[in-house]
């Protein structure tokens, strides 16, 4: 609904902001959310996109990506798509944020459409698409210890030199 692009619009040069999802609904709600908080001066753009592709990006045009709460409800098939893609629009010194759920043996899902999927096999198709991972610490600090998920992984990839 916005909250990524509400917490980093206000660091940002108007228009440097693209945010991306499958549900149009989602759009719209983000629109009115980022209204609300009186940041359309932001001129943020928001798309509703199932092109995993991502054709609409100009190569090396990104200086940083965020997937929050995608890779963890998207078959492992899907990442190399979407890995790839993020490699070719990312710019040479460019990082893409994600997060993740590992699992300590067999790729799983839940009954909430979370996918889990064994570490060793994340970090090889991070490698196989052209990236370095350095897993992110204390992205969830602020949580109550009781609401921390330690299946959950948080990288920043970068391209391979």
């Amino acid at each position: 609904y916005g909250r990524t692009a509400a917490t980093i619009l206000e660091y940002l040069d108007a228009g440097n902001y693209i945010g991306v999802d499958l549900s149009a609904e989602r759009i719209r709600t983000c629109h009115d959310y980022i209204k609300h908080l009186d940041l359309a001066d932001r001129r943020p753009t928001f798309l509703a996109n199932r092109d995993n592709a991502l054709a609409f990006l100009d190569d090396d045009s990104i200086d940083v990506a965020f997937a929050t709460s995608v890779f963890s409800h998207m078959p492992f098939d899907a990442w190399k798509e979407v890995l790839s893609a993020a490699h070719r629009v990312l710019r040479q010194d460019g990082a893409f944020i994600l997060n993740y759920h590992i699992s300590e043996t067999a790729p799983r899902v839940s009954d909430l459409k979370d996918y889990y999927y064994p570490q060793a096999d994340v970090t090889a198709l991070f490698a196989e698409c052209g990236f370095v991972a350095e897993r992110l610490h204390g992205w969830h600090d602020d949580l109550d210890p009781a609401n921390r998920d330690p299946d959950v992984r948080v990288v920043k990839l970068t391209k391979q030199k």
